[in-house]
């Protein structure tokens, strides 16, 4: 893979699966709050990320779809967000893709 595709890429090494890594994010993470989604933050020495999606939000294709949205949007900023590790907590649906876009520029 050359560089420029590796440096959008999602790898899984970079996806947050530990229970005890997520409870560690939300107990001293810092936060950012929007209508639809919060963002649980806390400096680290490479980029980790988890999405998280209540069950209230709608079915099971509007929770899969929340998460492919954030999923595409940390991907196309993720050089923004280098040194953290972020837990995105999804609250509402929106299937927006250009708002979420344009709030991964305003967090941090």
């Amino acid at each position: 893979m050359d560089k420029r595709k590796k440096q959008f890429s999602l790898s899984r090494k970079m996806v947050i699966k530990s229970s005890s890594e997520i409870k560690q994010i939300l107990k001293h993470g810092k936060l950012y709050r929007d209508k639809y989604f919060d963002v649980k933050f806390a400096d680290s020495d490479k980029a980790r990320v988890a999405f998280l999606v209540y069950k209230k939000v709608g079915n099971a294709v509007q929770r899969n779809k929340m998460k492919r949205i954030f999923r595409e949007a940390y991907r196309l900023n993720k050089t923004r967000f280098e040194n953290y590790k972020m837990l995105f907590i999804i609250k509402l649906f929106r299937d927006d893709f250009r708002y979420f876009l344009n709030k991964f520029k305003e967090i941090i």
